[in-house]
């Protein structure tokens, strides 16, 4: 686990190469803007509800991500009450996101997708299949289980192919939205292009 600081936020560790294979490759990687606040287990449990979406085909404007399907599969399979489906491409729209909240109390939400992170806030957001999730809607999202049940979502994973790339900033503003929303952790991380 990496907690970057200052201008280290900027640094794509995943990218190093020590001339024969990246980092990555030799270890598994966690860049976190902060230390959590709360201590999870690292198995599933039968408790958690978990929501999958994401985007895999090309959108105008952006490329496929053909990870993200396997992604999701493989993240399916450590959870038991995991939705048949995934959310994927055609059935990952905000309108049925916001169904979702609605109708399941998530403990945990995995998001990959296409996504643009900035300090501002106006600029950042997670590609849907009909629209950008800015973070003004990603807060109205997850606040919609908490006003339910008061449980808050416990993590926010967003898998995007820039969540490495912004300011220094950029980190932060996306996770202090999303613990502002009542989000307990966040994590982000970049996907192998």
């Amino acid at each position: 686990m990496i907690v970057p600081d200052g201008p280290l936020r900027n640094i794509p560790f995943a990218a190093f190469h020590d001339g024969k294979q990246f980092l990555i490759e030799t270890f598994a990687l966690a860049i976190l803007p902060n230390l959590c606040f709360k201590t999870m287990s690292v198995l599933p449990s039968q408790s958690d509800t978990i929501l999958l979406g994401g985007l895999s085909k090309a959108v105008p404007g952006f490329s496929a991500l053909p990870g993200t399907k396997y992604e999701l599969e493989a993240i399916q399979t450590l959870y038991d009450d995991a939705p048949p489906q995934p959310l994927l491409n055609e059935t990952f729209t905000i309108p049925r996101l916001k169904t979702n909240f609605k109708q399941i109390n998530y403990t945990i939400v995995h998001i990959a997708s296409h996504g643009q992170f900035s300090a501002n806030l106006e600029n950042t957001y997670i590609l849907t299949y009909d629209d950008k999730l800015n973070m003004d809607k990603l807060e109205k999202l997850i606040s919609l289980t908490q006003l339910k049940t008061k449980q808050p979502v416990e993590l926010l994973t967003l898998s995007a192919c820039e969540t490495a790339v912004g300011d220094e900033r950029a980190a932060l503003g996306l996770a202090g939205v999303a613990l502002k929303s009542g989000a307990q952790s966040v994590f982000d991380y970049m996907q192998s292009l």
